[in-house]
């Protein structure tokens, strides 16, 4: 059984690499705090926000917390052409430079501010 001993290895190894990975993409430091609840929501936060990053329609599912993260939003509203809009938070929809943003790059965004 020392074959399946190194592909649990490796497969651990590969798990952690993307959690990294996920962090570095979403410009998270790791966690030195010792609080597992902390280290979960942020944990999550940054698999959202690695998510995010790289298809911005899935802020339509995220938690609030997911879309109501200012950089995320701005970066989703780039990507998005002002589109992303519509699945931001309503603090954000109702702020006054990520409304011209989108509507910057989509001018029919003006209809999802709040």
């Amino acid at each position: 059984a020392p074959d399946s001993d190194l592909s649990q290895l490796a497969a651990s190894s590969v798990v952690r690499s993307g959690v990294r990975a996920a962090e570095q993409k979403a410009g998270l430091k790791q966690l030195t705090d010792g609080s597992d609840d902390s280290k979960l929501k942020s944990w999550r936060h940054a698999m959202w926000r690695a998510a995010v990053l790289d298809d911005w329609k899935l802020l339509q599912n995220a938690p609030e917390e997911v879309k109501s993260d200012r950089d995320l939003v701005r970066s989703a509203i780039l990507t998005s052409q002002g589109q992303a809009l519509k699945f931001v938070s309503s603090d954000l929809q109702a702020d006054e430079e990520i409304v011209l943003s989108a509507v910057r790059h989509f001018g029919t965004a003006f209809a999802d501010a709040a």
